[in-house]
């Protein structure tokens, strides 16, 4: 509800006063504590209540802190995407619109959540900057990867696919669809948070102790196969090919 329309609706209602400087809560408009209470106070009829509601939702939301990095060569996709994302009300988003500048920010900063399209000009295509982000290591484990493409051709899902991004995403979407990703990729990374922790530090017996005992626990039954991904990588890792080859055989009998 813009400013205006506030006033108006205020003068209408006869709880408008003249501003005065200095004077706490002289402007309604301006004092973001007592607009919401008059306008649920004042307004009664259905449509009045759901512009009131709609406004304290905005005024109350939480904001969330986490860093998300946008990747997108088109400006008007990337002005989809900062929109979308605040209202989702995500506030800390940085930008690149190729894959040398979007190397560099990884390499300079942590990131909780990368949005990545495949369409990037002169250089690395989103695909080979994907692979390179996993190949290097310049973000932790715990960072969220979701691939946007315009292009759904069989065989780019499917290349895209084998290197396991948490998300992939067909353009167009709408927000809502945005917003399901983000959630479940998060959730995810935050329910994983103790065992990349340990992978970060290079624990790898204490990591494999703590995916088994992730793994006896029912409730948890929606991350099992990323802690059975996650304990066959650690087994191939550590080298101990034996162990991960009869882990494997075994995988194939489920």
């Amino acid at each position: 509800m813009s400013a205006i329309k506030q006033r108006g609706l205020l003068a209408q209602l006869g709880e408008h006063r003249p501003y005065k400087a200095g004077v706490t809560g002289s402007n309604p408009v301006q004092s973001t504590t007592l607009l919401p209470y008059l306008l649920l106070k004042t307004c009664y009829s259905k449509a009045n209540l759901a512009s009131a509601t709609c406004f304290i939702s905005m005024e109350t939301a939480v904001k969330r802190d986490e860093r998300i990095l946008i990747i997108d060569e088109q400006s008007l996709s990337q002005s989809y995407l900062r929109y979308a994302l605040e209202q989702l009300h995500y506030q800390n988003i940085s930008y690149a619109d190729r894959a040398q500048t979007a190397l560099t920010l990884c390499r300079q900063n942590s990131y909780d959540l990368i949005i990545c399209a495949y369409n990037l000009p002169k250089g690395k295509d989103g695909y080979q900057l994907f692979d390179e982000l996993k190949s290097t290591g310049c973000q932790k484990i715990s960072c969220g990867l979701i691939f946007i493409s315009a292009d759904t051709d069989p065989a780019l899902v499917h290349s895209v696919l084998e290197l396991q991004p948490d998300e992939f995403l067909a353009k167009p979407f709408v927000i809502r669809d945005l917003q399901q990703r983000i959630e479940r990729v998060l959730k995810r990374k935050q329910q994983l948070r103790p065992v990349y922790d340990l992978l970060e530090h290079f624990a790898y017996d204490k990591a494999l102790t703590l995916i088994d005992q992730q793994l006896s626990q029912a409730e948890l039954h929606k991350l099992f196969p990323l802690l059975l991904k996650l304990k066959g990588d650690i087994l191939l890792q550590q080298h101990d090919y034996s162990t991960a080859l009869a882990f494997f055989q075994a995988m194939l009998h489920i």
